[in-house]
Parts: C-alpha cells; sequence; structure tokens
C-alpha cells in the first residue's frame, strides 16, 4: 500500500491487471464486482483494498486473453500513450511476455533484489 501511494505521490498512472475467468461474469461490470467480492472475502490485511489507487483495472473479456496472452498489456500500453509503461508481476512468463511487447518490466519477489521495482530506478516523468 505504501509503494503504491509512494507512486501516485510521483505523478504515475496505475492500472491492474487481473486474471480472472471468464465465467466471473458476463459483462465488465459483472466480473469487476466477483472481483471486489472476492477481494472483499479474502482480504486479510486490518485496512481494506484500496481500489482508489488504480485509474483503471483491466479484466480478461475471455479466458484465451488472460495474462500472458497480449492482449491486457497491449490494452494497458494503448491507455498509457506516449508514456512509458511498466508491467510488475510474480510470474515469469508474464513478466516476459510483457516486456516482449515493450512494457519495462520487473518480477516480484527477486532472490538478491528488492521486493518491488526500487522508485529510485523509475525515471522522472
Amino acid at each position: 500500500r505504501a509503494y503504491l501511494r509512494s507512486l501516485k505521490e510521483r505523478s504515475f498512472h496505475l492500472a491492474l491487471i487481473v486474471n480472472i475467468p471468464e465465467n466471473w461474469g458476463t459483462t465488465y461490470e459483472e466480473k469487476l464486482a466477483t472481483l471486489k467480492a472476492t477481494i472483499s472475502k479474502t482480504w486479510v490485511e486490518p485496512a481494506s483494498f484500496d481500489w482508489s489507487l488504480f485509474e483503471e483495472i483491466l479484466l480478461p473479456a475471455k479466458d484465451a486473453e488472460r495474462k500472458p496472452a497480449p492482449t491486457l498489456f497491449l490494452k494497458a500500453r494503448e491507455i498509457a500513450g506516449e508514456c512509458k509503461t511498466f508491467y510488475q508481476g510474480e510470474a515469469a512468463r508474464e513478466v516476459e511476455a510483457a516486456a516482449g511487447l515493450g512494457l519495462e518490466s520487473y518480477l516480484v519477489g527477486q532472490k538478491a533484489k528488492p521486493f518491488f521495482k526500487p522508485l529510485s530506478e523509475s525515471p522522472a516523468i
């Protein structure tokens, strides 16, 4: 939470890319409601999940669009426009897929590296 707030304070625009199954709803709104309900039920931290940190929440319409498929990464690049696009993920194949599409990518939780991409390594906006 503190890391995400630090990014927001530095004027980063944040999007969340979530691999949910297509059977979570027939529309984006239904899928998002199911995602939020699921997170609410399983969230273990004292403070609630802060959805307001994210300008966009990208969800696959079909299972074939789930990461590491290019669909959501390309959508993130489209939303970013001319801005540099970063992707941080926990799965190496997703990070590699994002990097292959031109997103600067960072594998979260690598041994011998900070858990998240250090803010000092992020370029000025």
